[in-house]
Formats: C-alpha cells, structure tokens, sequence
C-alpha cells in the first residue's frame, strides 16, 4: 500500500488478516507507528511495489506526480 493515511490504513486493517502488506508513506513516525500495530514492514514506495503483487494507491491526486516519478516506471498495463 502506498500511502498510509487515513484512507490507506483503512485498507490496510482491512487486507492485513488475510494478505501479506507492503507500507509505504510520507510520514515515517506514523508509518511505523501504524506498521506495528498490524504487523507489517514498511519501506519505500518503490521497494515495495517491486514486492507487491498488486499495488493499492492511497493516496491523493496532488500527490500522484511525485509518486509516479517513484514507482511509475514499474506499472506497466
């Protein structure tokens, strides 16, 4: 999951009883913070999109060019 505010740890405490999650967000404290509550690594965006097999965007439209910049080399569709 890239991006972990609110809407994205939503997901996540949603998909973490079932799938193995992949964090990634601005915020490192919070990130963290939040990692451990659900069990969950974090890492950059763009190592966890090379683990991931599906990659959730929780993030905000403003934010999209800077994560595209990130990880927009390894979507391809």
């Amino acid at each position: 999951i890239v991006g972990c505010g609110s809407m994205g740890q939503a997901f996540a405490r949603s998909l973490c009883k079932d799938h193995q999650l992949y964090l990634s967000g601005r915020d490192p404290e919070k990130l963290t913070s939040f990692a451990k509550k659900i069990g969950a690594p974090t890492m950059s965006a763009k190592q966890a999109c090379e683990k991931a097999e599906l990659i959730l965007l929780a993030i905000k439209p403003k934010d999209l060019p800077e994560a595209a910049k990130e990880i927009g080399s390894m979507c391809s569709g």
